[in-house]
């Protein structure tokens, strides 16, 4: 039996996450994405907007400089605050899965050149979810996967099927 290593498990994960906000998200319209099924819950809009920012900081981890640039305000407009969930109007929202799909596919770009030490060393900041890059790469499926049920509820309050 061949066991996968480290950076085989991590980019299987990504690349299968990654795969699910697209069967997800891939056929909404703006308006579709601006929908919240409960008053206080996300916006896809939002939630897409997030995890574009959250893909960055995996990069920005693994010493990618050059990355997309971002729209002004983009920042702002995702944030985990307490006010930009809740903002009503994140533009045409059908812009963010292709945003989302280009930083994840840096992101398995920069995880394949990566040497399989790399996964090893500490966060350079404490964090609960985890230790060491390899525990936060492995995190971020785990996270994008998260808000993919997001969708799943959206998709359903919104009168479509369920599709797995």
């Amino acid at each position: 039996m061949q066991f996968m290593t480290t950076k085989e498990a991590i980019l299987a994960g990504l690349r299968s996450s990654g795969r699910l906000v697209a069967m997800f998200t891939g056929d909404l319209t703006s308006e579709q994405l601006h929908h919240r099924p409960v008053p206080d819950a996300n916006a896809g809009a939002w939630i897409i907007g997030h995890l574009v920012l959250s893909e960055r900081s995996a990069l920005r981890l693994l010493g990618a400089t050059d990355l997309p640039e971002l729209e002004d305000g983009f920042e702002q407009m995702f944030a985990r605050n307490e006010t930009a969930p809740a903002a009503q109007d994140f533009g045409d929202a059908t812009r963010l899965p292709a945003m989302f799909d280009t930083h994840r596919q840096l992101l398995l770009e920069a995880i394949e050149k990566a040497d399989e030490s790399v996964f090893d060393q500490p966060l350079p900041d404490s964090s609960p979810i985890a230790d060491t890059i390899g525990e936060l790469l492995v995190f971020f499926v785990v996270h994008v996967s998260t808000h993919v049920g997001h969708f799943s509820t959206i998709r359903r309050s919104l009168g479509m099927p369920p599709l797995i």
